[in-house]
């Protein structure tokens, strides 16, 4: 069951490749209550939706959602005062 009136913008920045843009820019609107179970099933839920075979380097989210579901759900809560949205990978971690 999809959580209602929450979306995530999503920005992946990846190692630049000869050919390749080094961002990319997307919605995420259809999350599970399991996706936001953790903050591990977040991020392999976002990765599952780039490229595997470019080297992602930075995730950085943004939410669009009350503080209700702010304040229903840690893994969220955990992202946007201690994380601060952002996530390092790679040769940027």
């Amino acid at each position: 069951m999809f959580v209602k009136n929450l979306s995530i913008n999503v920005i992946a920045t990846f190692e630049l490749g000869e050919y390749e843009e080094q961002q990319e820019i997307f919605d995420i609107k259809f999350l599970t209550k399991k996706v936001l179970k953790s903050k591990k099933s977040l991020i392999d839920y976002i990765k599952l939706q780039l490229d595997p075979h470019r080297e992602l380097v930075k995730l950085s989210l943004c939410w669009n959602c009350s503080e209700e579901i702010v304040n229903q759900y840690p893994t969220i809560k955990k992202s946007i005062f201690k994380d601060n949205g952002k996530y390092f990978f790679g040769s940027w971690a």
